[in-house]
This record gives C-alpha cells, structure tokens and sequence, in this order.
C-alpha cells in the first residue's frame, strides 16, 4: 500500500485569471426564454444574473484557506490518486469516522461538521474525521476503469481506513451517492465499518405500510420530483460525456446545471432557507477549477439501472444503521418503511423540520446532533463486538 503524501489545496492563478476573465465575457439571454418563467423551467435568467455577478468577486482563495486548515492527503490507492482530509480529534480514543460526498458535492460539503464533530462539548462523542474526495470528483484522480460504481468506492474508502490510516474498525455517514457507498460499506465490510449513517435509502419496495398524512406529503412531493426534476440523470446516465464536455471550460452553464439543483433540493423551492451562495459558489468553483465535472457524472452511467424502478435494488446494512431524512431532500422514507426493510438494523431515525440535500450545509448542527446521538450510543457495543 502506498504512503500518504501531503497535500496543498492551491489553484494556479492562472486558472483563477482564466475563470474571472470567463465570467467577464460570457453572455446571457436578453430575456427569459418565456414571459414570467420561474423555477419551473429551470434556473431563471435572473438568478443567474445575480449568481453570476456574486462569482465574479467570490475570494475562492478563502475556501483554499478553510480547506487547508485541515491536515490534507493525496495517496494511491489502486492506481485512484485519492485526495483526503484526515482532522484528528484530540480525544485518543475518539470515533473513527469516515463522511463520504455525493453529486454535486465535494469535501466542501462538510466544512461545517468536521470540527464540531472532532473536538466537541462536554459529554458529546469525540471523532477522528476522514472526509475522502470520490474518485473523479475534486481533488482526487478519476476511476482507473470504465464502469466504476459505488461498490469500488467503498472498497478504496474501506482500503483507506483499514490499510492506509490503520483503523481496525469505524463507523461510515453519507449523503447521495454518499449514502450508497455507505450502505455497502456496511453490507460488505461488516468486519471493519461497524455502523453506519446515512440520508437516503434508495428503497423503492413498497412495504404495504400504513403512512400519515405527512408522510404521504412527503412521498407526493418525491413523486412530483421524479416527474419534474429527473432530466439531469437521464442526461448524466445515458451520455455523461455530452453534457460533460459541453460543462468542462463553462462556468456559466456549471453555475446553471448545479445552481438549479442547490435551489431545488432545498426548502428554498418551498420558500424556505436553503444552502448560502457562498457554499454554492465554492462548490462550483472546486468543479470548475479541478476539471472534475464530467468525471464526477460517470457514476450515474455505471448505475443506469438505479434510475428504472425496475432496477432499483435496495442496499440492506449488516451493522447498526441510522438515518435522517429532512424535508427540502428529492428522496424519502417513511420510519415505518424503513424499519420494514433494514428490520433490527435500524437503530437510529429522525425526520427534521428544515434541511434538505446537503445537510452539512444548510441543517449542519442538525446533522452533527445525529451523528453524535446514533453513533455515540453504538459504538461502545459495536467495538466491543456486542
């Protein structure tokens, strides 16, 4: 197994100068494509005037600063040049924990949990924090195969914990395609990641359970996505490399395809607050000076399937799994659901009144609360092999 090597968040400036004189240039529509046209349609003319305007003085070298406040690492790991940051806590017998990024996500996505997770208050479970960029996406390489799918993440993420960092064993959170390498770090590597956390089931079995109105709302509102905001998977899953070339040395049409996704899987579809355009634009920024955007999309080419119910195949935990589930998400299970398909595994639910896909950024101290909460009271009996 290879050694680590440090690693130095730096863009070049050249490409800084590039992407500013990019912005300077670009041209939008005079008008919007029809009278009145909103979210609907997509990201509104207007928005992304605002947005654009808001790029074109963003100090991307504070997010190179933040980033670097953490020890950072780049290793090889079956022939993946894997980028990771590794916060220690300074509790010697903290929690390893390994947090896992989903599209269009990055590292960036947990910048507001990592210390909070690792020097906490008094009487709060303390980790050692592993959040790996995924192959293709940020500051690691690309798959070294074509077909690359969640199974070969997390067998590089387990490979890194165990072999590379040395943890006997650890505990797993995701988000998005987050959520499904954590399940099968859990199905597959029950030995070492002893429980885990997630956002998402992917679970489209109808269990026959009985849901309050609530929850049939919030399933309503999972249907109306998947009847109106599905078009960027079936771009990403049938031609990745179309929409990937066409995005790679396009700012504009980057801030366009992922702006659109940051407003509406939020409750700022709903009228509610959702993640700040500081963490989108730092977002896009990391896609668009790393290159990563049309490596990042391959993962939805290798999972075809996934996106015909007919393919839907649920991942089921083999450790102690819990999950949030927050309001403004695209995704949805009922408790009731849950408990139906992972039984006894289930040891951790909760349903939040505001948050939404990217939880780390815009219902951070609630997601850091149920990782404290689940896995605090897991691992004790998990690492003694309870």
């Amino acid at each position: 197994m290879s050694s680590t090597t440090p690693f130095t968040v730096q863009i070049p400036q050249p490409s800084l100068g590039r992407l500013h004189a990019l912005l300077s240039t670009s041209r939008l529509p005079p008008a919007p494509l029809a009278p009145g046209a909103g979210w609907e349609h997509g990201m509104p003319l207007s928005e992304l005037a605002r947005l654009k305007d808001l790029w074109s003085s963003f100090n991307f070298r504070e997010v190179e600063q933040k980033l670097n406040s953490w020890p950072n690492y780049k290793v090889d790991v079956e022939g993946v040049e894997l980028h990771f940051i590794h916060r220690k806590s300074q509790t010697e017998d903290a929690i390893p924990i390994v947090l896992t990024h989903g599209w269009p996500g990055s590292v960036w996505e947990f910048h507001k949990v990592i210390d909070a997770l690792a020097e906490p208050g008094e009487g709060e479970p303390a980790f050692h924090v592993v959040v790996p960029s995924m192959p293709g996406y940020g500051f690691s390489g690309p798959p070294t195969k074509q077909g690359w799918g969640c199974a070969d993440t997390a067998r590089v993420f387990n490979s890194l914990m165990v072999d590379v960092l040395g943890y006997k064993s650890y505990v797993a959170q995701g988000g998005d395609w987050g959520s499904s390498v954590t399940l099968i770090l859990s199905a597959l590597y029950p030995s070492t990641c002893k429980a885990i956390h997630v956002q998402q089931t992917f679970d489209v079995k109808d269990y026959g359970v009985q849901l309050n109105e609530e929850e049939k709302a919030a399933k309503e509102r999972v249907r109306f996505f998947g009847k109106t905001g599905r078009g960027y998977s079936l771009e990403h899953s049938t031609k990745p490399a179309t929409i990937g070339y066409a995005l790679y040395d396009n700012p504009i049409g980057l801030l366009s395809w992922i702006g659109e996704k940051f407003h509406e899987w939020s409750l700022a579809r709903l009228g509610g607050a959702g993640p700040s355009d500081y963490d989108l634009l730092a977002t896009v920024s990391i896609y668009y000076l790393t290159g990563t955007f049309p490596t990042s999309i391959t993962l939805y080419y290798a999972h075809q399937a996934r996106f015909t119910e007919a393919g839907q195949q649920a991942i089921k935990p083999k450790t102690p799994a819990g999950i949030s589930v927050f309001p403004g998400d695209i995704g949805y299970s009922a408790e009731g659901e849950v408990r139906a398909g992972w039984g006894e595994k289930l040891g951790f639910y909760r349903a939040h009144e505001r948050g939404g896909h990217f939880a780390g950024l815009d219902a951070a101290e609630l997601l850091t609360e149920d990782v404290r909460a689940f896995f605090g009271s897991q691992w004790p009996k998990v690492a003694a092999g309870v």
